[in-house]
């Protein structure tokens, strides 16, 4: 049966299940592909509900979460316009990339990271708005859009679930410039995905911008099914020999899954009593 929500697991035994259906995870924001627009535009971003005061005990402020929009190549930036809904940042700050390497895990960050000379944002209100960063165009590759503080305003899931009231989401994010009415003038930027092949002397297509994220709600519903694949069942990994009858390490996708599907997985392997490493 297809799952709407914040999908748990069931913990009761039945007949041995070999593949269950996976989803995707609409909230994600990520860009996927060629844009359909020349600027950086997310698709819609909702941050993971368990980094919040409400499941932490802690201050957002202690674990902000983020967009870095990566425009490939140094372009002038001093405005943005950001589309939030609700729930939206009340605090945040937004910052530019000063060296390369902004998300090279691998080989090490090189460069360091400047607030706007006016980044620094506490507003109490959503919707889509221009926001001046600076009287004149940074140069720059990355652009960080780091938030401290929500509005705690509950999504259009309602406020049945008080995971649909915390964390931020953001519809859409636009870079630009001011031109001199004021006015916003979205920056315009090579758009498209490489070309499998290409003919002799023909010059390579630039990558689209990118949008990486720091969590992603885990909130889905029955129209993200993956109907082209699926996704081994813990009973298939245990039943097939790859054990050897031996303890297996059992990951639990807590930041990009919910927190009562893990302790439901947990709780079907002990009833099935598979063989699994425990910590005291």
């Amino acid at each position: 049966m297809h799952q709407s929500g914040y999908f748990m697991g069931s913990t009761e035994l039945g007949e041995s299940i070999r593949d269950i259906l996976s989803y995707a995870l609409p909230n994600r924001g990520f860009a996927a592909g060629s844009r359909a627009m020349q600027a950086p535009n997310l698709s819609y971003w909702k941050s993971n509900s368990y980094l919040t005061s409400k499941f932490t005990g802690e201050s957002d402020a202690l674990h902000p979460q983020w967009v870095i929009i990566d425009l490939k190549a140094e372009y002038p930036v001093s405005a943005i316009r950001i589309a939030w809904v609700s729930p939206y940042a009340t605090a945040y700050r937004v910052e530019y990339r000063v060296g390369t390497g902004a998300l090279d895990f691998d080989r090490g960050l090189k460069g360091e990271w400047k607030t706007f000379p006016m980044g620094q944002v506490n507003a109490d209100k959503d919707g889509s708005y221009v926001m001046k960063l600076a009287d004149e165009p940074v140069s720059t590759e990355y652009v960080w859009v780091l938030m401290t503080a929500s509005s705690n305003i509950c999504d259009d899931h309602g406020p049945d679930d008080v995971r649909n009231c915390v964390g931020y989401a953001i519809q859409d994010i636009h870079l630009g410039t001011l031109d001199s009415t004021g006015a916003f003038v979205e920056l315009q930027t090579p758009a498209g995905p490489q070309p499998p092949t290409r003919q002799a002397g023909e010059q390579p297509s630039p990558w689209p911008i990118s949008d990486t994220v720091s969590s992603i709600g885990p909130r889905h519903a029955a129209v993200d099914v993956n109907v082209t694949g699926s996704t081994q069942h813990t009973d298939l990994f245990f039943t097939s020999g790859i054990t050897n009858n031996l303890q297996a390490m059992i990951p639990e996708t807590i930041l990009y899954g919910t927190l009562e599907d893990a302790a439901a997985e947990i709780a079907y392997i002990e009833k099935r009593g598979y063989p699994i490493y425990t910590c005291s």
